[in-house]
């Protein structure tokens, strides 16, 4: 085997830059483009006047647009033509590669090389003379350094005629190199026809030459011409360039195993996981001792272990010198390397128990058994259900909904629909965001052709049009089952149920969508699936069947079994009979070499003396690979009845670091899944700080589906967990699934968010005065809790200790450990718990959220967590009696005498401006009794809209105030959102809803580009506000605006 020759993988080729010599691609010319464009020139022919005519439009550009309709041999008029009638495509279609098909197909690759320069050189441009009813639009020449440009949109037409040209013959290519010679007026030109030809080094070291400060937007085209080390030095460090595998694979292709220390290197400073990804899947390919060595240097690091397998095995030879070199060192790398040379197995001496003791489904699954005969039994002519029906979660419909825009503004857009002129992208906007009133007749009749166009905007359409939009929304998620079907889960039909059961059953990556609207649908989902479950023999029966036993495992086999009996008796014993069928599943997944039962440790049995013969492992493995989250299959209830937690659970954390470390492989991705069936509270403690990193390492579908892994735990301490997610993370998405996950949760549990959050504060096991005693034998210790939730231990003779002990050689050898090891547990789940919760009383306060007085005894004063807080605050009763909740659980006021609420009373956390009368007073007695607050109350700046502010809505206080551009953004975490960005990430304002329906805006008076954001950029602000505020809403937004611009009150 040749170990010294760059060989490109196969799948990897469609990402080349194909160069003239290199890597051979296939290029097939799209045969109708050249007919498609002669027909839009020709009916576009209005708009073409149009524009040339504009007084605006550049002189020399309409004169060689006129040439090319009459004929004439000019490129830089064809790109003029050609990007006025592509110009209102959806960009999402990418008009450019058949705009170059169709020159070529008109007058040769060459000619269409010089005309792909002239898009470089020429663009059409418009405004609005009134807003959303009439526009103008003319050509003008590209300004090379515009830097928000949209040249960056062209650059498939670039790539696009180099690929011709890679494969045209020597007569057209020698035409094509001197027409784009006459094509270098400017920089980018050069660069651009440098890209198209790399052939012409000598071009390519002239842009090199020439690089300047737009090198961020350009300089990927040297990346894909450069054919040497020599060339790289100008070029820098890769930065950005390491996160597109194009770039990297092209360059890596040209300049072959020089490019090591580069991607070494562009590994190291890598801010992004891609960026780590991709470099060193391309060390993994290069040919030398170089590129090998580096990712042995890197073993332990992030996604390198993957790509070193991969390594070893196109170099064996390399590999085993390198690597046994490696093992014989010291470090975590020299340990990668040596269980690399040689495995070793992991087994922790426990006799296995015989296949005789073990249930059933581990000695002798299901899918190892012959399958017995079971008599099919088809009811004919069934009468189908009227089902249709539509189910939100609670406000569910509002957030996927659109903002009606007052009628005036749509009416040219109107008008353009029904003369038929509008795209399915313009007309999907049209439709999701016009009046109601206005756009719901247009909808009935609308076929859009271009689904793409559409399905951004999917949920708002569901949720406007409701099961008038089911058709089409069907025709989106056929596309993009797994990331479209989403937006059907409101809805029931029976072709949807048809369709729900078949992913279920097929579709792996749709099989999420399908599960969660069974669970949504529940008793009605069975209705719909039962005609085809008694039905013909076919796959639609089979998806049928399988989707009522996946319901019955929620609802119960007696509901199905009830659902059916409408159809009668018969119809009742056959879906009867259907429910006491084994689980065997239809495909029986290969379980990956990596999860070798000889490499896990040892599942135990209940009572911890016999562990599960290997066989029985893979068995359990398999098992583990057919379920998901929220599905698991029927053996895993008999595994856990039968097995020790504690060996499940660490069973499946070792199976979940085997699959990461293997690269973790989508392929294989029930290996993160089971964590929420055996991976238990130790999974959810650890998988969480995972979960909130990974979409910043570009595991976003990772992160998701740890979110289902949370919810299929669980118990207290998962839900705590996943709670804390939808409260808090910086990546909108993920915490929008959590909130999403945890509404749903809360639904079915018949309350709201923040009723649910009381319910899901873990007590950590402690006693019901709020304490844990640990037990060494010898000597015990007593857990408290300060106002932070901060755990301290004192002695048996009350005397504080910095922490816990150590066991030491006098103490128990069995109660000392487990105690130690409790504390460190208690001290994680704290951790993890006790910032949310003080910030959530604290908002509480803010908006006076209430509660019961059963409620607040129950999930508060009595909750051995939170009655730390509770006894710190001042609360306040519905009838203005203001207490607080002493040591013994009973409430004082602020003479400190008993006081006695009635049964029915409401309670919430006393603000500050609801104590004007008694504030000194309360400070006065928790300063007595040395009561230390979780967050500012007493204490609390209280602040005041001065009557002109009130009465105008703008905070004078605040304009013309210099602030950060960081100190801004960082009210994000308070609530505040920045306006959706226009082009090139411009950003003028932030914003926040306010409690009572008021809304706040602060307006910068120079917008700022939100994905280059310099955080010391200062931007001078204007703060309105519009509708009421109360005292205490106006008090904390003056509060946040004084922190952020360090502006005095008024």
């Amino acid at each position: 085997m040749d170990e010294d020759t760059l060989v490109i993988p196969l799948a990897w080729r469609r990402r080349l830059h194909p160069r003239r010599g290199g890597t051979p691609v296939a290029v097939t010319l799209d045969a109708g483009a050249g007919a498609t464009l002669r027909s839009r020139i020709e009916d576009q022919a209005d708009e073409i006047e149009e524009l040339l005519g504009n007084a605006q439009s550049d002189p020399g550009l309409v004169a060689a647009a006129r040439r090319y309709l009459a004929g004439e041999d000019d490129p830089l008029g064809a790109a003029v033509v050609g990007q006025i009638v592509f110009r209102r495509a959806d960009w999402r279609d990418d008009p450019y590669p058949s705009l170059v098909d169709a020159w070529c197909a008109e007058r040769g690759a060459a000619f269409a090389a010089a005309a792909v320069t002239g898009i470089s050189k020429s663009e059409p441009t418009w405004r609005w003379i009134e807003m959303g009813k009439v526009s103008e639009a003319w050509v003008r020449l590209r300004d090379p350094e515009e830097e928000y440009g949209h040249w960056w949109s062209t650059r498939s037409a670039i790539r696009r005629i180099r690929a011709v040209l890679a494969v045209a013959d020597d007569a057209e290519y020698e035409r094509a190199v001197a027409r784009l010679a006459e094509c270098r007026d400017n920089f980018l030109l050069r660069m651009v026809t440098a890209y198209i030809v790399p052939t012409r080094q000598d071009w390519v070291n002239e842009s090199l030459a020439e690089l300047g400060v737009l090198r961020h937007m350009y300089d990927w085209m040297l990346w894909c011409s450069v054919e040497s080390a020599e060339q790289l030095p100008p070029l820098g460090p890769l930065r950005g360039a390491a996160t597109q595998p194009d770039l990297l694979t092209t360059a890596v292709e040209g300049v072959g195993a020089a490019m090591a220390p580069m991607l070494a290197h562009a590994y190291d400073t890598a801010h992004r996981a891609d960026g780590r990804k991709h470099s060193v899947e391309l060390l993994a390919i290069l040919p030398s001792d170089e590129a090998f060595q580096a990712l042995i240097d890197r073993a332990d690091k992030d996604r390198v272990r993957p790509a070193l397998v991969a390594a070893m095995k196109r170099f064996p030879k390399r590999a085993a010198r390198l690597l046994a070199a490696a093992a014989a060192g010291q470090g975590k790398a020299a340990a990668i390397a040596a269980d690399l040379v040689a495995p070793e197995a992991v087994s922790t001496g426990v006799p296995e128990a015989s296949m005789a003791d073990l249930p059933r489904v581990l000695a002798d699954p299901p899918w190892k058994r012959e399958r017995p005969a079971r008599e099919l039994v088809v009811i004919k002519d069934l009468a189908v259900p009227h089902c249709d029906a539509v189910t939100w979660m609670p406000e569910e419909r509002e957030a996927w909904s659109s903002s009606d825009t007052p009628a005036e503004y749509w009416a040219g857009q109107i008008a353009e629909f029904e003369a038929g002129k509008l795209s399915d992208w313009e007309a999907t906007i049209l439709l999701a965001d016009g009046p109601e009133a206005s756009v719901r007749p247009l909808f009935k009749g609308w076929k859009p052709q271009n689904l793409p166009a559409v399905e951004w905007r999917a949920r708002q359409l569901g949720a406007r049009y409701e099961l008038d939009a089911v058709p089409l929304l069907i025709d989106i998620a056929a596309r993009n089952p797994g990331g479209n079907g989403e937006a059907l889960l409101p809805f029931l039909t029976m072709e949807i149920a048809a369709l729900m059961a078949d992913w279920a059953l097929r579709l792996k990556s749709a099989r999420h969508v399908a599960f969660s609207w069974f669970k949504r649908h529940r008793i009605a989902a069975a209705m719909a699936l039962m005609p085809a479950a008694l039905g013909p023999a076919g796959r639609q029966r089979q998806a049928a069947e399988a989707a009522l036993l996946h319901i019955a495992g929620r609802e119960g086999d007696e509901a199905i079994v009830e659902a059916a009996r409408v159809h009668g008796e018969r119809a009742a014993a056959a879906i009867a009979d259907l429910m006491t069928t084994d689980p065997v599943p239809l495909r029986v997944p290969k379980v990956s070499e990596w999860a070798d039962p000889e490499r896990l440790p040892q599942v135990l049995l209940k009572g911890r003396d016999r562990a599960l013969p290997a066989a029985a492992a893979r068995h359990l493995l398999t098992m583990l690979a057919l379920s998901a989250p929220d599905a698991p299959y029927a053996g895993i209830t008999e595994v856990r009845a039968a097995c020790d937690p504690g060996s499940l659970a660490a069973f499946s954390w070792a199976i979940f670091e085997r699959w990461q470390l293997d690269g973790a492989p989508a392929k294989d991705g029930w290996a993160l899944g089971q964590l929420g069936l055996i991976g238990g509270d130790e999974a959810a403690r650890r998988l969480t700080p995972l979960i909130k990193v990974w979409p910043g390492q570009s595991r976003h579908k990772n992160a998701s589906a740890g979110l289902d892994v949370l919810a299929a735990i669980g118990s207290d301490i998962a839900l705590t967990h996943l709670h804390g997610i939808a409260q808090k993370l910086k990546f909108k998405g993920l915490k929008r699934q959590a909130q999403e996950k945890i509404d749903q949760i809360a639904a079915d549990r018949g309350l709201t968010q923040e009723e649910l959050a009381d319910r899901l504060v873990p007590d950590l096991g402690l006693g019901p005065d709020g304490s844990l005693v640990l037990d060494y034998g010898p000597r015990r210790f007593t857990v408290g809790f300060d106002e932070q939730l901060k755990p301290y231990v004192r002695d048996e003779g009350g005397k504080p200790r910095q922490t816990l002990p150590k066991p030491g050689a006098k103490d128990d050898p069995e109660l000392a450990p487990a105690a130690y090891k409790r504390f460190t547990a208690l001290k994680k789940d704290v951790r993890a718990v006790a910032t949310s919760q003080i910030q959530r009383l604290e908002t509480a306060m803010i908006e006076r959220r209430e509660w019961s007085l059963p409620d607040f005894q129950r999930l508060l004063v009595a909750h051995p967590l939170l009655r730390h807080i509770a006894r710190r605050l001042v609360w306040l009763a519905g009838d203005g009696t203001s207490f607080r909740v002493a040591e013994d659980g009973t409430f004082a006021d602020s003479a400190d005498d008993t006081c006695t609420l009635p049964s029915t009373a409401s309670v919430r956390i006393a603000h500050p401006l609801d104590l004007s009368g008694s504030l000194a007073t309360w400070s006065e007695v928790f300063a007595d009794y040395e009561i230390a607050q979780p967050f500012p109350q007493l204490g609390r700046p209280v602040h005041a809209l001065t009557p002109a502010e009130r009465e105008t809505g703008r905070l004078e206080r605040f304009e013309n105030v210099p602030v950060p551009l960081g100190r801004l953004l960082a009210l994000e975490r308070r609530g505040w959102e920045h306006e959706i960005p226009a082009d090139a990430g411009i950003v003028g304002s932030m914003s926040r809803h306010l409690p009572g329906g008021a809304e706040v805006q602060i307006g910068f008076d120079t917008a700022v580009a939100i994905g280059h954001r310099d955080p010391t950029q200062e931007v001078t602000i204007a703060v309105s506000v519009s509708g009421d505020l109360d005292p205490i809403v106006a008090s904390e937004l003056l509060a946040d605006l004084t922190a952020v611009t360090g502006r005095p009150d008024a």
